[in-house]
């Protein structure tokens, strides 16, 4: 099962998440509970419950592959770090991969100060994908980025990558700024074999 974003307007993204079923993956898409969680508990249990539930409906879930959307990355990756063992792959597309750049310079300080009882600097050590790096450091991760993003500046999306020891996996799909346009640049069947080679 692989557990992707989630917006009818993405159309590229839909496009590839159409590959995986054709490619015999079940895709499920779920609401992390909101558009501003950051990687609280809030997304946490909804990201659990969507695993479980897809566990009644008889979908494999002992394993999982992410794949997340700006925001929708760090609350995959952080998800991810409390459960490595039940995570095959992770992948982010124009993924938030610096909790601390995006409170300083992407405008959503007060976001982040809201989803965390304390606010967003007292969390940052259990949440910022930059300082907890020593559990997904050993999944496979790979993340997609924009050379031209303002929002996700490509320097987080490759520091990250540098800090899990998996520079080469930061793909620079060339420009195309913080949107889906840029996914299409994706080349899929390299999408595909990353995923098919994760920890099933």
């Amino acid at each position: 099962m692989a557990l992707v974003p989630g917006n009818a307007t993405r159309l590229n993204s839909i496009t590839l998440a159409r590959r995986l079923v054709d490619a015999g993956y079940s895709v499920l898409s779920c609401d992390f509970g909101g558009s501003h969680t950051w990687g609280n508990d809030t997304a946490m249990s909804r990201i659990t419950d969507a695993v479980t539930w897809a566990g009644t409906l008889g979908y494999r879930t002992d394993k999982v592959g992410l794949w997340g959307y700006s925001m929708g990355h760090l609350n995959l990756y952080n998800w991810a770090h409390r459960n490595a063992t039940k995570v095959a792959c992770l992948i982010g597309y124009i993924p938030a991969s610096d909790g601390q750049d995006a409170y300083d310079n992407a405008g959503v300080a007060v976001e982040m100060d809201a989803a965390y009882a304390g606010g967003g600097a007292a969390n940052a050590s259990a949440r910022d994908p930059k300082q907890i790096t020593n559990v997904v450091s050993g999944l496979p991760w790979r993340a997609y980025y924009s050379s031209d993003d303002t929002t996700v500046p490509a320097a987080t999306v490759t520091g990250l990558a540098s800090s899990l020891g998996k520079a080469t996996q930061a793909v620079n799909l060339g420009a195309g700024g913080h949107d889906d346009d840029v996914a299409a640049n994706i080349d899929p069947g390299a999408f595909l074999a990353f995923i098919d080679a994760g920890n099933w």
